[in-house]
């Protein structure tokens, strides 16, 4: 049941989030894709058997629990590491933004 909770919090959260953010962040060719981290080296992430090339710019941010919060924090691309969960967003398939998933 809590992990339920979470879930539909952090999925909340997200939509909440990228609906805030319209103008900056989403544009019509944007989309988002979510699983497990399988390997990541610069510039290339591969999550489940999918792999995805990583703008320079990107942007990782971490979702983390504290006191039976989620919070957002910024995070570096060295927190992207095999076996986390990640929810990437592409624009023009390309890799803007990292969510990382740490409250599972």
């Amino acid at each position: 049941m809590r992990d339920m909770i979470k879930l539909i919090i952090a999925g909340f959260t997200l939509v909440l989030m990228a609906t805030l953010m319209v103008p900056q962040l989403s544009r019509a060719d944007d989309s988002f894709y979510a699983g497990t981290v399988k390997a990541s080296s610069w510039g290339v992430i591969k999550v489940n058997d999918e792999t995805f090339k990583v703008e320079p710019q990107a942007r990782v941010l971490l979702h983390v629990e504290e006191h039976g919060a989620i919070h957002e924090k910024r995070g570096r691309l060295s927190d992207v590491e095999p076996g986390v969960k990640v929810t990437l967003k592409l624009s023009s398939g390309v890799v803007t933004l990292i969510y990382v998933e740490r409250y599972h």
